[in-house]
């Protein structure tokens, strides 16, 4: 859902909105060494440490390493919720008994309900389908001798 608001208030108010009517979705799930099925409330696909505010998704995560990290977390209910979030902010969430970590160069989610994912907080349509891949070494940057030097 579309809001033009943004910042932590705007994120925590539409998590607690939709917290109790959410319902996990069952995604099939295909990456360079495995497919599986698995039932998830949340499923997560990074190529950077961070989805916001400091809660972290993978500690480990690299910009640079080549691996995309996929955390997936299989329920949440009253009694965990709090506990995923700590977690998150702890830097623990992919230690959580509940999630699943796991890296991949590339990943295909398919799942009956998937409509729409979002990078970087944009929304975006899919039909049930959604692929994702690492290019490695694809950004190049040209940096100026003097900006070198102070590297």
């Amino acid at each position: 859902q579309q809001t033009k608001s943004r910042g932590l208030k705007m994120y925590v108010w539409k998590v607690i909105q939709h917290y109790f009517s959410y319902r996990r979705d069952e995604y099939t799930i295909s990456t360079d060494t495995k497919e599986f099925t698995q039932k998830a409330f949340f499923l997560n696909v990074a190529n950077g440490r961070e989805f916001g505010y400091g809660f972290q998704i993978s500690p480990a995560a690299s910009l640079q390493d080549g691996v995309l990290d996929v955390i997936l977390t299989k329920t949440i209910h009253a009694l965990n919720g709090l506990v995923f979030v700590i977690d998150g902010w702890r830097k623990r969430l992919h230690k959580n008994k509940n999630c699943m970590h796991f890296t991949t160069t590339r990943i295909r989610i398919e799942a009956k309900n998937l409509n729409y994912f979002q990078t970087d907080g944009d929304a975006h349509r899919c039909e049930g389908v959604c692929e994702i891949r690492v290019w490695p070494d694809a950004l190049q940057l040209l940096v100026p001798q003097s900006a070198e030097a102070q590297l």
